[in-house]
């Protein structure tokens, strides 16, 4: 049974509810302030110093013209907030989207956001980066370690697109959790692909004191410095208005993408939205992108995969990402003796580590996985064991030390930061490299001494002769580090950093089996010059002096980065219209013409290719070939219209919905202005011109990381990748044709 309210009964009914149900925690507090004659939460300092509060001082001398006389600046932002989750709560559209707030209203709301926003950013150059980064690790004598330093003062600094390519273990996390801990009213969003690296680094912001939450669709973290989200949740439309939000307020500080070489390892199959990851570059703030595990080689695919232009980010990479106390091996063992092996293996590295030494056995196959497990009486890991929560607790037992061994598929190879680990044992070799040294880095993370091994199995031929296993699919990088008769080190610095020159373990470094049988690390050449000790400021005048002039500096710059940015990024939005009308123009010149023709270069005509008089008949007859073979191409979705292969955005038979980027189909009444255009463009450039072709098809293939299988299965799986030309979805294929056509193609011969 119900009773209407009237507007008496509606007033003091609605503060209970709204402070009930609020989702900004800073707003429930005003509530207070309002109805309940709580004392405000803070007050202006410099209103203190004046014998005062904040509220006598707005309400009693000078104030912006804009102020009305019966309400403060403060007061009014205090009610915009209120009013604003209330929205919220009731689930309300925003007001504040385009066309629905008076022109002068937005200007006046957006002057004094970027002004709170400057004042924060000033203020966080007067921070003791040093004082705060001993205090956050938790010991007075802490130290920068490899780039941390740098990458720390980029990120301070407001560097618009950052990269940071650190070892793992080595502190990247510090880097966005410092910020926000001194940002107590910005907000960083932190895109994490696994559960057990969101809970991890939940708990160790609750340990540090910093406001941080899993993000959660059905009640926001508004009161949350730092937010914790899932790549699929990242792209939804309700954290889209999250974002919207803490960005129109400007309290969107940054977002920070961690182990972001996963976007590589995305597909149309395997976690796609990972490759949405690149509208992050669009939401107008700061962007992080950090990982220990990108090769140099790698870099050019994952910049074009993120959406990136290599003159806008600022690169901060280690010179060395090995681990130096980590002890890499390969034990080679009889085969069918595994089980004996490892539990010998497990029981003597207990005996060297003691028991409370924590051992992660990774195991190629899910089967295997379960069996070792029950084999080692241990718990295992892998992506079918439950639900989230289950994984959840099983990570955290392990995460805490409860549990001190386990068996685990390449599941539990990110995101585990569990101090006690020691040993890592992999059953067999990864097919990657950089998969390898991502789950071998799980050891040693505190800086003690650690073991990573690698099981590979002998057996004996009829002949008497001694086989070693080679392991399944192995790249080039893998292979030389597990058949490799030098340091095993060398395989991992020439994959990972580009280091050409390394010989054996160095000095200071855990040396691996190799080297400890044949000879002892080298010394490396350190040079450290003597600098005189700065003398202390002994003036507070000129260290204030300094502090403004800091403050100011930060001011130009900040500004003069935008700026940049923003030119860079109008000039790219111009390049890319151009690419596509560009583009188009290709496609409808070759359309007119004979493929051949246009291949060879001759005076095109309007003929069909089939009936070339330029072309003798084993020419036609390769070109039939080529473009039935064309027909093995290994598309990804969304890459090109189903029926003509051209990119949606230009096919007449697709139409844009209202969903940015998504196209459906006009019908089948409507026909494609450009079939068989681009098969038999392409068809023909392969036909007669692959000696031109070839080399720079070589070179983007290696960019695109395709390197396993037969030239022509190389070749099909290229052509048929997702890119972007001109801001939409296109396939490789267009862009071999217009590369051609642009001369793009040539130049890379003459290079």
């Amino acid at each position: 049974m119900s009773a209407a309210l009237g507007t008496r009964a509606w007033r003091h009914a609605y503060p209970a509810i709204h402070r009930e149900l609020a989702k900004d925690g800073q707003a429930r507090d005003w509530l207070e302030v309002l109805y309940w004659n709580k004392a405000p939460a803070k007050s202006d300092a410099r209103a203190l110093q004046s014998g005062h509060s904040l509220q006598t001082e707005e309400g009693h001398y000078g104030r912006s013209v804009m102020e009305s006389p019966f309400q403060t600046m403060a007061e009014r932002e205090e009610f915009r907030r209120v009013s604003i989750d209330w929205h919220r709560v009731l689930e309300f559209a925003s007001a504040w989207e385009d066309g629905r707030m008076h022109p002068g209203v937005r200007a006046e709301m957006v002057a004094q956001q970027e002004k709170q926003a400057l004042q924060r950013w000033s203020s966080l150059a007067m921070v003791d980066l040093k004082a705060e980064f001993k205090r956050l690790a938790g010991r007075p004598d802490a130290e920068y370690r490899g780039k941390q330093e740098e990458s720390l003062k980029a990120v301070m600094q407001r560097r618009l697109r950052v990269l940071v390519v650190m070892a793992t273990g080595a502190g990247k996390s510090m880097l966005f959790m410092l910020p926000a801990s001194v940002s107590p009213d910005g907000v960083t969003v932190v895109v994490a692909p696994l559960n057990a690296l969101r809970d991890d680094l939940q708990d160790r912001c609750d340990q540090l004191g910093i406001p941080c939450a899993k993000w959660d669709g059905r009640r926001p973290p508004y009161w949350a410095r730092i937010v914790l989200v899932t790549p699929e949740s990242a792209v939804t439309k309700a954290f889209g208005r999250f974002i919207d939000e803490k960005r129109m307020l400007h309290q969107l500080d940054r977002i920070v993408i961690d182990e972001c070489h996963v976007l590589l390892e995305s597909t149309q199959d395997w976690r796609p939205d990972l490759l949405k990851m690149a509208e992050m570059t669009e939401k107008g703030t700061q962007v992080v992108y950090l990982t220990a595990t990108l090769p140099p080689t790698l870099q050019p695919a994952f910049l074009q995969t993120a959406g990136l232009d290599a003159q806008t980010v600022t690169i901060c990479r280690d010179e060395s990402t090995t681990r130096t106390n980590i002890a890499y091996q390969v034990l080679e063992y009889t085969r069918g003796t595994l089980e004996k092996v490892l539990v010998e293996l497990v029981a003597a590295k207990r005996r060297k580590y003691g028991p409370g030494a924590q051992i992660i056995v990774y195991c190629p196959t899910v089967d295997e996985t379960k069996r070792l497990a029950r084999l080692l009486q241990c718990s295992a890991y892998y992506r079918e064991m439950g639900s989230d929560e289950e994984k959840a607790r099983m990570v955290r037992s392990f995460t805490l030390g409860i549990e001190k061994l386990c068996t685990a598929t390449n599941m539990l190879g990110l995101g585990l930061d569990a101090a006690g680990v020691r040993v890592v044992i992999h059953v067999a070799m990864c097919p990657l490299l950089l998969q390898y040294v991502q789950e071998s880095g799980r050891a040693g993370r505190t800086g003690l001494d650690s073991d990573s091994i690698v099981l590979r199995a002998c057996y004996a031929t009829k002949g008497g002769r001694v086989e070693k296993a080679l392991g399944y699919k192995l790249e080039r990088p893998a292979k030389e580090f597990l058949t490799g008769e030098s340091c095993r080190r060398i395989a991992i610095d020439k994959h990972m950093d580009g280091r050409q020159n390394r010989q054996q373990c160095e000095l200071g470094e855990s040396k691996c089996d190799i080297c400890e049988q044949h000879s002892s690390g080298t010394k490396r050449q350190a040079v450290e010059e003597e600098q005189e000790e700065p003398e202390p400021e002994t003036q507070a005048d000129t260290a204030a002096m300094a502090a403004e002039e800091q403050r100011k500096d930060l001011e130009r710059a900040m500004v003069v980065e935008e700026r940049r940015v923003e030119i860079q990024q109008r000039r790219r939005t111009e390049q890319a219209v151009y690419e596509l009308e560009r583009l188009e123009q290709h496609l409808q010149r070759w359309s007119n013409a004979c493929a051949i023709c246009m291949a060879i270069q001759a005076n095109p005509a309007r003929h069909h290719w089939k009936e070339c008089p330029k072309a003798t008949k084993v020419q036609i007859k390769l070109m039939q070939a080529k473009v039935t073979s064309m027909h093995h191409v290994k598309w990804e979705k969304y890459a090109r219209c189903y029926y003509c292969w051209a990119p949606q955005a230009i096919c007449d038979k697709w139409e844009e919905t209202s969903i940015q980027g998504a196209f459906k189909t006009r019908g089948m009444h409507v026909l494609c202005q450009y079939n068989g255009v681009l098969q038999q463009a392409v068809a023909a450039l392969l036909a007669f011109q692959q000696p031109t072709c070839t080399p720079w098809l070589e070179q983007q293939m290696q960019d695109a990381a395709i390197v396993h299988g037969s030239n022509e299965v190389r070749l099909y799986k290229w052509l048929g990748l997702k890119i972007k030309i001109g801001q939409r979805d296109a396939s490789q294929m267009c862009r071999l044709l217009y590369a051609w056509e642009e001369g793009h193609v040539h130049s890379h011969i003459a290079d």
